[in-house]
């Protein structure tokens, strides 16, 4: 809702002007309706629409300036089809410590100390250093983002930047979190035969061509030209370093083009692996190995309109947990630690709970080891600057002629390998 403008109002007294703005009265020079006074007026006036109508900064709490900062966020951190990014949740988790210490703190009594005392309660609850670093980071872009505002003294921000980052070998006990590491390809045979249809095709293209999750879950027909039979090209409209002006290209194989081939849509712009289409197969092989017929009743709950309906687009979470859940059918997972009984007592269950997280970092994977499983393989294959070709590898902008070598060189190795 756009600001309503203060009017320019006559003091009679002085024969003088004045406006009033966030209940403060400002006089202004020379006679009413003067030059000089519609000057002061206007660059008054132009301030105040510039700066948020918010309380004076001595008012603002911690909590006050995090609400605020969430909705920048919701407008800043968008991805280009319009929706949310990831980093807006990223950006909740690091404020909730934060909150929890100092949400009803003055901002102008937070400092280095006090952000210390953060970084000990997210240090006490487990994380890994380089996630404690990454939120502290986005703490103290809260507070750079607070001083442009003017909800914050900029002295503040300065000290609070001077707050070095845990190192490794040097904060104690702090869990170092392990690399990502390839899945074997034969924990990946193991898995496949519980996967489902639509499911299984994306990790083996995904193994295959070393895409990205994000871009096994985005691909469309209209994204891939297949001009070049040997080796089509597959260009994301959205992939991790667009924002960064490069260029992403995937090469995909005969092996790639088969997968494909099994999905073909009418729509160009449909996604090529949809979870309403696999839920429909997976309905109809229920359905096919039912052993009683379905009755009335079950019939008309499924046609019941208020019924939840799948998106046409599989999620970062609901591809992996796919993934998980054929992961503990494959490897057994016990059924205590599958389903928790609720009846159980709130230690016994925060106990199985742990036992259960510690199985799954054993046994399950997620989608982006399917990455660099590929990654590894190229390797051997065609050494280690053809898999960072092919996988889009790169530290710094390179110019378009060597792109246009890398993109050829990616092209001829899929074509024989992908």
């Amino acid at each position: 809702m756009p600001k309503r403008i203060p009017k320019y109002v006559r003091h009679r007294a002085r024969n003088s002007a004045k406006v009033t703005l966030n209940g403060k009265t400002h006089y202004l020079p020379g006679d009413y309706d003067s030059d000089q006074s519609r000057a002061e007026y206007d660059r008054l006036i132009a301030e105040y629409l510039a700066k948020p109508k918010t309380p004076e900064t001595a008012n603002v709490t911690i909590r006050f300036l995090a609400v605020l900062y969430m909705k920048f966020c919701a407008v800043f951190y968008v991805n280009e089809d319009g929706r949310p990014s990831e980093e807006i949740n990223q950006v909740r988790r690091s404020l909730k410590p934060l909150l929890a210490l100092f949400g009803g703190e003055q901002t102008n009594r937070f400092g280095p100390r006090k952000l210390k005392q953060v970084r000990e309660a997210m240090i006490a609850s487990g994380l890994y250093r380089n996630t404690i670093n990454d939120r502290i980071s986005r703490i103290v872009r809260m507070l750079s983002w607070a001083a442009e505002e003017e909800y914050l003294n900029a002295h503040i921000v300065v000290a609070c930047r001077e707050v070095r980052n845990l190192q490794e070998g040097r904060c104690g006990n702090v869990p170092e979190g392990e690399p990502v590491q390839a899945v074997s390809l034969e924990s990946v045979a193991a898995v496949r035969e519980y996967l489902g249809r639509v499911v299984r095709s994306m990790v083996d293209l995904e193994l295959v061509t070393g895409m990205r999750p994000q871009e096994v879950r985005n691909i469309t027909w209209g994204q891939i030209d297949k001009s070049a039979p040997t080796a089509w090209c597959y260009q994301p409209r959205r992939h991790k370093t667009k924002r960064k002006g490069k260029q992403r290209k995937i090469f995909i194989g005969p092996a790639g083009q088969e997968i494909l081939s099994q999905f073909l849509k009418a729509d160009p712009d449909a996604f090529i692996f949809s979870p309403q289409e696999a839920e429909a197969e997976r309905n109809a092989e229920r359905r096919d190995n039912r052993k009683s017929p379905m009755t009335p009743s079950q019939s008309a709950r499924q046609r019941r309109p208020g019924r939840r309906r799948l998106k046409d687009q599989y999620t970062k979470d609901s591809y992996r947990r796919c993934i998980v859940r054929a992961c503990e059918k494959a490897f057994d997972m016990p059924g205590n630690l599958r389903r928790i009984d609720s009846t159980r007592s709130q230690k016994e269950r925060a106990a199985l709970q742990m036992e259960a997280k510690e199985w799954r970092a054993e046994y399950c994977w997620s989608p982006n080891q399917l990455r660099h499983a590929c990654g590894t393989l190229l390797r051997a294959k065609v050494g280690i600057d053809g898999a960072r070709t092919v996988l889009g590898h790169s530290e710094k902008r390179t110019t378009e002629v060597y792109a246009a070598r890398d993109f050829e060189q990616a092209r001829e190795i899929m074509a024989v390998y992908g």
